[in-house]
């Protein structure tokens, strides 16, 4: 992979889980900056942006399922989606957004387990509630 690819690929991941575990959300304007990075270094790269395209379009159907599913928050789908398009960048195989989907789901068991005493949901007052704080029905 391309050292400019791997560090915005890096400080992507970093940025977006920093707000995530800050916040509890994703801002949108990290993940399309990122899919924005990733359009045009398949434009630099020359790689074949049909495929490129058809791959990023394979990600995204994977993490709006997903979402639809209610397994994932819109951020969560978003990320993902930009991530595995960094990671086509670099040839990734199609079998790449399940793999992440299974590693991600086995490494969190476990943490799960350990901080089985921290909670992800919090109880907050009904007028600090954000768009985005409670999932839609």
């Amino acid at each position: 992979m391309d050292n400019a690819v791997l560090g915005v690929s890096i400080a992507y991941a970093a940025l977006a889980s920093a707000y995530d575990v800050k916040e509890r959300r994703i801002p949108d304007y990290i993940n399309y900056a990122a899919v924005a990075f990733a359009v045009i270094m398949a434009i630099v790269l020359q790689l074949d942006l049909f495929f490129f395209a058809l791959h990023s379009a394979y990600a995204f159907g994977f993490a709006y399922l997903l979402y639809r599913l209610g397994a994932w928050a819109g951020g969560d789908a978003k990320f993902f989606t930009a991530t595995c398009m960094l990671l086509f960048l670099d040839g990734a195989s199609l079998l790449l957004p399940i793999a992440l989907f299974l590693l991600a789901t086995l490494i969190s068991i476990p943490l799960a387990l350990v901080f089985g005493g921290l909670s992800l949901r919090k109880t907050i007052a009904i007028d600090d509630v954000r768009p985005g704080d409670v999932p839609a029905a």
